[in-house]
């Protein structure tokens, strides 16, 4: 059996990005007299900030993710992109799908055997194929955070790719070139 890799001192910063993605989804409030009152405003967006938690989440994967595929490279002289899918697809995709029919199944049909309506907006399809990203937002709370499982496979998808079409004498210039096409303009 390979050795795991392990980082302990991103156990601390995983717990903060989590607190504050936590915190970001906590100031929900039915009432108005709650919505309008100036310290639940003021700490709603105090709380919003967090949704950097997420982005830090999406650079950790990366890291992670990158690290192994340099590990694969430096040991192997190659990456195995097969064995790559076949890992992430059996990490990922089961409890994935069993979210999704949660979504769009079990979900409704409670609803239905409760008398609520069913307005569903979110389509299948997208979510079978990960890029719900792109899909109107779901009515649907379970289905609402897949987003960034759409987003995290759909890197898993080029990047191994990306890694194994570059020499890796050119990597540390590949590093730059995708962090200065994925700023925003």
């Amino acid at each position: 059996m390979r050795n795991r890799m392990y980082f302990p001192n991103l156990d601390g910063l995983r717990f903060f990005a989590f607190l504050a993605v936590f915190f970001a989804h906590s100031f929900w409030a039915e009432f108005d007299y709650i919505r309008n009152n100036e310290a639940f405003i003021l700490l709603k967006h105090i709380a919003y900030t967090g949704v950097l938690g997420v982005n830090f989440f999406f650079v950790l994967s990366g890291f992670l993710i990158t690290y192994l595929l340099l590990e694969e490279q430096a040991n192997s002289n190659k990456i195995d992109i097969l064995a790559f899918y076949i890992r992430r697809i059996l990490k990922i995709w089961p409890l994935y799908y069993l979210v999704v029919f949660i979504g769009f199944v079990v979900v409704p049909t409670v609803q239905s055997l409760l008398g609520q309506p069913t307005p569903e907006k979110g389509h299948l399809i997208y979510y079978l194929a990960f890029i719900g990203n792109f899909d109107v937002k779901p009515t649907s709370a379970v289905l609402g955070v897949l987003w960034s499982i759409a987003v995290e496979e759909q890197f898993y998808l080029v990047w191994p790719i990306i890694f194994s079409l570059t020499s890796p004498r050119f990597y540390k210039f590949l590093f730059p070139l995708i962090i200065a096409i994925s700023i925003p303009t």
